[in-house]
């Protein structure tokens, strides 16, 4: 769920931001800057064409949002919401921009991949094991909650106001942009499988795919 977001200029690709200062999440180590110089290499471009400029101590993505959209950076790279929520205020003040999509780039290189998994909930394995029905019942609700939003992006927009802290249309854009799917089990550790061999290989994290770890994403451990 990351995007690449210019103000002042028109990027359809990543050729088109080179020699500009892109601000950047976090730091140079992290998986926005990481993934980033991933794709530029994968598409036969030089990453030393490219400045990644980062927050002090790191970049926060709520200031680089804050940024972008009072025209003090031209070129950011953003996640979700706060993507979303840049692209609707510059909407509303009849700003054009430019929308470089990860996703699309991703599956360019990696074809057929689909989306990017993005979030999920953590318990304790000990809570897991302990509280099975209260386990099970939890993530039924979850389910619930996502096919309810699924179908009332409207309303889960009013009803996240005063957490999101962003006006009801900007929630409603991010909503609508992102896919929300509860996935567990087989189709799960396939995506995550996919996933990680990927980041693995082009050296973006440092973990071994081993039963240790994908027992991580299985419930009944």
């Amino acid at each position: 769920n990351f995007y690449i977001l210019t103000r002042g200029y028109k990027a359809n690709k990543l050729e088109d931001i080179k020699g500009k200062k892109i601000q950047t999440p976090l730091f140079e180590e992290a998986p926005p800057a990481k993934i980033t110089k991933y794709l530029i290499k994968a598409k036969g471009l030089n990453v030393d064409d490219y400045e990644f400029v980062y927050g002090e101590p790191f970049g926060r993505p709520e200031e680089i949002y804050l940024d972008f959209i009072r025209g003090h950076a031209d070129t950011v790279i953003l996640r979700e919401p706060e993507a979303s929520y840049a692209i609707k205020t510059m909407e509303k003040i009849g700003e054009e921009i430019s929308i470089i999509s990860y996703n699309e780039i991703w599956n360019e290189i990696n074809e057929g991949f689909g989306s990017f998994p993005n979030a999920g909930i953590v318990l304790k394995g000990e809570f897991a094991r302990k509280y099975p029905e209260i386990t099970e019942m939890f993530l039924d609700e979850l389910k619930n909650a996502i096919e309810w939003l699924n179908k009332n992006k409207i309303e889960s927009a009013k009803q996240s106001f005063e957490m999101m802290k962003q006006p009801i249309e900007n929630i409603e854009l991010f909503l609508n942009r992102v896919k929300f799917e509860y996935v567990e089990g087989d189709k799960l550790l396939d995506k995550v499988n996919d996933y990680f061999d990927i980041l693995i290989d082009q050296g973006i994290v440092d973990t071994k795919m081993d039963k240790e770890f994908t027992d991580i994403f299985k419930l009944n451990n």
